[in-house]
């Protein structure tokens, strides 16, 4: 299992207009699909770039977009990793 690493991460229930490079990551990306709830997610851009698609929740790339919609699998990781807010 990936350990979080050290970045602030967003969850649904941030306002989307507040979105720093440090708040992005996989879980609140608009291309993330659960896989291994809520570790490790299926990014449909990077299955697209025939890249490695499975990361972890914590993650982040160049092609991040945020995902209009909240997400129950980001809000799980954070509690299931408590200190990953202050990350």
């Amino acid at each position: 299992m990936h350990e979080p690493s050290s970045a602030k991460v967003i969850s649904k229930n941030h306002p989307k207009e507040i979105v720093n490079a440090e708040d992005k990551c996989c879980g609140n990306c608009r291309y993330h699909s659960a896989y291994q709830y809520p570790d490790t997610i299926f990014c449909f851009d990077k299955f697209a770039d025939n890249d490695s698609q499975l990361k972890s929740i914590f993650d982040v790339c160049n092609e991040w977009e945020l995902k209009e919609q909240g997400c129950l699998c980001l809000d799980a990781a954070l509690k299931r990793y408590p200190n990953a807010k202050d990350r």
